[in-house]
């Protein structure tokens, strides 16, 4: 165990298991062994409790609702969040992912049950003050009795983000999206979203930024759906190129459906994107009409999804005064949004 000192009273206590466990994370997977992780940091935060006489404990991370934390049993206040994991896409958008990608959401529907029933984590959330990410996971802690107050737990530093140039230019409306290429991250229905509209008159161009198990399946579609030079994927790129590629896109379009945060989103937003995403998880709590477009997924099918994302791109594309309405707000939501008002949200 190693201690560090920061300039800002931040004391940063080193703990980990025995080197000879250290390859129970390859053999066990990352969430087991962080559990085993949170029993054995019970004891060092304990010792350190009665050199030091803390005030409180606030578990942070894993960010997810089911990891349960052992700082309550230090009898200090202990606050826990803001914590996530609960959001859930619709079955209808389940469905129409690929089978591996329906199996995965399965099993992550499942785990959350089982959540329900773990006797270690009530007692941890019972004892503490709890914050949640977003809505659908405030109403999943209910079911086992547990009350929390909903808080964003990102923010971001908008003055170091450069907003896109004001331009009432003639041209396609410019698209970006940026995400790992996973079904529910949502790429799929991005990519049939700007094959409808171009389909429909409306000239709009896409780029995606990522990778992951559905490139080859996403270039098929491309091909399939024949928007080759419509839609442009590039891969994964240091965050210093995704900023300047925001910068020089005009929107956001992330129909992810569980993200329970959405830090694109507010980096889309801090460099004056408006965002087109759904009423599903993060990102909806981040966009309402004055900032992007919010398109419904309630009793929606795959198809009605996909309609209201092309309407939405439609409508942006044919006003580019509305464009440029939303841009301004936009990044006026994010200069709000601030680490330090992130903090300030949780610690007032």
């Amino acid at each position: 165990m190693s201690t560090l000192r920061s300039q800002k009273n931040l004391t940063f206590i080193y703990h980990d298991l025995p080197n000879w466990l250290m390859p129970l994370k390859k053999i066990v997977g990352t969430h087991l062994y962080y559990s085993i992780w949170q029993r054995t940091a019970l004891g060092p935060a304990r010792r350190q409790h009665i050199a030091g006489k803390f005030d409180c404990a606030h578990h942070i991370t894993f960010g997810s609702w089911r990891q349960t934390t052992h700082l309550h049993k230090l009898g200090i206040p202990l606050l826990i969040g803001p914590i996530g994991g609960a959001e859930m896409a619709t079955l209808a958008l389940v469905r129409s992912l690929p089978v591996i990608a329906q199996i995965s959401e399965g099993v992550r529907y499942l785990t959350n049950v089982i959540g329900l029933l773990n006797p270690a984590l009530r007692r941890a959330l019972r004892n503490a003050t709890v914050f949640s990410k977003t809505v659908d996971t405030q109403r999943w802690l209910m079911r086992m009795g547990i009350k929390s107050e909903v808080s964003l737990e990102i923010g971001v530093d908008a003055t170091t983000m450069t907003p896109k140039q004001r331009s009432t230019r003639e041209g396609p409306l410019k698209l970006i999206f940026v995400g790992r290429l996973l079904g529910w991250k949502g790429v799929l229905l991005a990519i049939r979203a700007v094959a409808e509209a171009r389909t429909a008159g409306t000239d709009v161009t896409l780029t995606v930024v990522g990778n992951g198990t559905l490139k080859a399946k996403c270039e098929r579609l491309i091909a399939a759906l024949d928007v080759e030079n419509s839609v442009t994927m590039i891969g994964s790129r240091p965050q210093r190129e995704v900023f300047a590629l925001l910068a020089s896109h005009d929107a956001l379009l992330f129909p992810s459906m569980h993200d329970s945060s959405g830090n694109v989103v507010l980096e889309a937003l801090g460099h004056g994107l408006p965002v087109i995403c759904l009423d599903l998880g993060g990102p909806s709590m981040l966009v309402d009409p004055s900032v992007g477009v919010v398109v419904s997924t309630a009793a929606a099918t795959e198809s009605t999804v996909i309609n209201g994302l092309s309407s939405a791109i439609s409508r942006i594309a044919s006003d580019r005064v509305l464009l440029e309405q939303l841009s301004e707000t936009a990044r006026q939501r994010a200069l709000n949004l601030s680490w330090a008002a992130a903090v300030d949200r949780v610690y007032a």
